[in-house]
């Protein structure tokens, strides 16, 4: 029975002191809330009457001595502090003493209270960090360089606070000194590269110079890491062979990263030189068909389609990637014949040539997803060779079997809105709406308005010229677009054209037809304005880029492409 007693007791006792503890977080919490509101003297109150119940009490304590500092309540900050010294550890006193300093531009004295304090407690290495922290929150990096250093002498330990001392050294603008350190704590902390590397570039972009650092310690150093951040630096300077070579010194799947990131620069060279590289390198048959595809994506990109197609067919009739483990390892089987396919609709193949690829790649599709998005490539060519009623029949189909609200579903109306427009379908407006509202951020809603636009100033003839015109684009014969739609400007005298004209060729990489394009005299001031802004941004040479850009600025200063030409010059 006493034992029951004993228990409910303590059983009790436990419920007060959890209520109690519930009722402390939750006033704290509020008057968090209440800083977060700016409502700062409402949460003073709430720590005055958490003090009156929890006396003392170290956390209360510095929330409200913080919450003081940010009032700027200084000399409260100071009492309140003084009144609790004898609760507070002796490191939080004189962290809090010194951020009270700081606060009132007592810089000498913080400074003491600091090295007095070092002095005494020479041994806790944590501690200085404690303080130096204190001087960086307050911009004080001279001071706080000298506490991490002797924080190093103490611990005779010289690769200590590496990273907190690149910190201070690149805000002191000592960029040697920080550089050394961020790649010295790389060294040891492999998950902090990107975050290193972003620092490393923003160093580099200020002193370039520097570059050197990074290639002494490179060389020296046999952690991959460390010459992973090199290679990344060469590229960043345009030094693409270096870089190539550092990254052929590490491992395959950096190399493939390497890879990757120069094809997406549009560095095409380096791009091919590293895959090819990277495809030596490996022996599973599934990966050296994924770097087969990304090689033949690089000989798409620079037109060269007899070299793609070989690529290509190496894949295609590679039958070991087709079956077994690996056929659902890899994208290359399917991805290999829509390549093929845009290959053949480059050449101007036989129509049955390209609907066959595209129906041999629905074969080696992993879901259904990716099956219904062939059928909107096969649709589409229905679409742009005329064949509408096919289309028409394919497209319900397409759009009956999928459900509703799907992303599937949503791109369907771009394609039934070509269809409205290629055959005069007064619902096309109505579909425009349509694609506006389920898929803005698709690219192709930007040709969908071109459609709308440019075909709503036009009669009927010249509209039918400007839709022939976009059906070859879509069909990849650029050169016989771009003449259609220059055809059609002299008749036509619509300004727009010619812009469009200009991005067509700029999107297919021709760059010396996109020039002469944009060298017309345009009359509208925002058309001319544009074409300027892309005769500018084709400008190779930074240097007369530059001024180019200055020249635009310095006339038109209000122009609504100001900030694009200002990035120009950032960049």
């Amino acid at each position: 029975m006493m034992k029951k007693l004993a228990l409910l007791s303590l059983l009790a006792l436990c419920t007060l002191l959890l209520a109690q503890y519930d009722e402390k977080e939750i006033m704290i919490k509020k008057a968090q809330r209440l800083i977060n509101q700016r409502q700062y003297e409402n949460a003073d109150q709430i720590y005055v009457d958490l003090l009156r119940d929890y006396p003392g009490d170290p956390d209360i304590v510095e929330k409200y001595i913080s919450n003081l500092l940010r009032q700027n309540k200084t000399d409260k900050a100071d009492e309140v502090l003084e009144d609790y010294r004898p609760q507070l550890a002796d490191i939080d006193y004189i962290r809090q003493k010194i951020a009270i300093q700081l606060s009132q531009g007592q810089v000498r004295a913080a400074r003491d209270h600091a090295t007095d304090y070092i002095r005494e407690n020479a041994g806790k290495i944590s501690d200085y960090k404690i303080l130096a922290n204190v001087f960086e929150r307050f911009r004080e990096y001279e001071k706080a360089l000298d506490i991490y250093l002797e924080a190093r002498k103490a611990a005779k330990d010289q690769d200590l606070y590496s990273r907190e001392l690149a910190h201070v050294y690149e805000n002191l603008s000592r960029y040697d000194k920080a550089l050394s350190e961020y790649l010295n704590y790389l060294e040891s902390n492999e998950k902090y590269l990107n975050f290193i590397y972003n620092r490393i570039k923003n160093i580099l972009s200020e002193e370039p110079d520097l570059l050197a650092i990074v290639e002494n310690v490179a060389l020296t150093s046999i952690n991959p890491n460390v010459r992973e951040i090199y290679g990344l630096c060469l590229g960043d300077a345009g030094q693409l062979d270096r870089a190539l070579e550092v990254y052929e010194s590490l491992d395959a799947e950096k190399l493939e990263e390497f890879a990757a990131r120069q094809l997406s620069a549009g560095n095409y060279e380096t791009a091919l030189k590293a895959y090819e590289a990277y495809q030596e390198r490996i022996k599973e048959p599934y990966l050296q068909a994924d770097a087969k595809i990304e090689i033949a994506r690089i000989y798409l990109s620079l037109n060269m389609l007899t070299d793609a197609e070989r690529i290509l067919r190496a894949v295609y009739d590679d039958e070991e990637i087709t079956r077994g483990k690996f056929r659902y390892k890899t994208s290359a089987s399917r991805l290999c014949r829509e390549m093929l396919a845009e290959i053949a609709l480059r050449r101007g193949d036989p129509g049955e040539t390209v609907l066959s690829l595209l129906e041999e790649a629905k074969q080696f599709t992993f879901n259904k997803k990716l099956d219904k998005e062939i059928d909107y490539k096969i649709i589409h060519y229905y679409i742009m060779n005329e064949d509408y009623q096919l289309a028409k029949e394919k497209l319900h189909q397409q759009m009956r079997d999928e459900e509703i609200g799907t992303e599937t579903y949503k791109s369907g109306f771009y394609y039934l809105y070509l269809l409205a427009v290629m055959t005069g379908d007064p619902a096309a407006d109505s579909l425009l709406g349509e694609v506006i509202i389920n898929i803005p951020e698709n690219e192709v809603t930007n040709d969908a308005l071109d459609l709308f636009v440019v075909s709503g100033e036009l009669d009927r003839e010249q509209k039918a010229i400007y839709l022939q015109a976009f059906r070859e684009r879509q069909l990849l014969k650029t050169d016989k677009a771009i003449d259609l739609l220059l055809e059609l400007y002299e008749t036509a005298r619509k300004e727009r054209i010619l812009v469009i004209a200009g991005q067509w060729a700029l999107t297919a990489g021709m760059y010396d037809r996109a020039r002469e394009i944009y060298s017309y005299q345009f009359e509208q001031e925002i058309d001319a304005s544009y074409a300027e802004l892309m005769r500018t941004r084709m400008i190779l040479e930074k240097t007369r880029r530059n001024m180019a850009a200055v020249d635009f600025l310095k006339n038109n200063a209000g122009s609504v492409f100001a900030p694009a030409f200002r990035q120009l010059i950032v960049d």
